[in-house]
């Protein structure tokens, strides 16, 4: 249900809610990113074999052990690409979270900028935006699917 709420209507909620301030900046990408991560954990959940869970269990009973050392390493697949996803919709969702609740940011720099008319600005910042991107997928993201 979360994950067809369109994310206007969470970054209008979260400004009308928590007013223009960076909590509405923070609810609006909790709001929007936690069902793409809910949905992709659980997949991977639904994918547990019974016959590891019950493999596991014979080994140890005590409940971290078996999540630190069976459940996690097969949820960890899919935490990555949840990760992954997230970070990639996480640029576009705090883009349209700063035009609505915030006063700070990239995203109110483009808004400030298309109202000045400043297009060198606006391609400026789309630049940059691509630029943090690509360095934090590779400096985050793929080491961790490296893993």
């Amino acid at each position: 249900m979360l994950n067809s709420f369109p994310s206007v209507g969470w970054a209008l909620l979260g400004s009308i809610w928590f007013g223009v301030s960076d909590l509405a900046v923070i609810f609006i990408q909790v709001a929007i990113l936690a069902p793409f991560a809910l949905i992709n954990i659980s997949e991977g959940l639904r994918e547990m074999d019974a016959d590891n869970q019950e493999m596991a269990h014979s080994f140890s009973r005590r409940r971290t052990s078996i999540f630190t050392l069976v459940m996690f390493p097969m949820l960890y697949p899919y935490i990555v690409a949840a990760l992954r996803i997230a970070y990639g919709v996480a640029w576009k969702v705090s883009l349209v979270s700063e035009l609505f609740g915030a006063q700070t940011g990239l995203g109110y720099l483009l808004m400030d900028a298309q109202g000045k008319g400043r297009i060198d600005l606006v391609f400026a910042i789309c630049l940059a935006i691509v630029v943090f991107y690509v360095v934090g997928e590779k400096l985050i993201v793929d080491p961790l699917s490296r893993r």
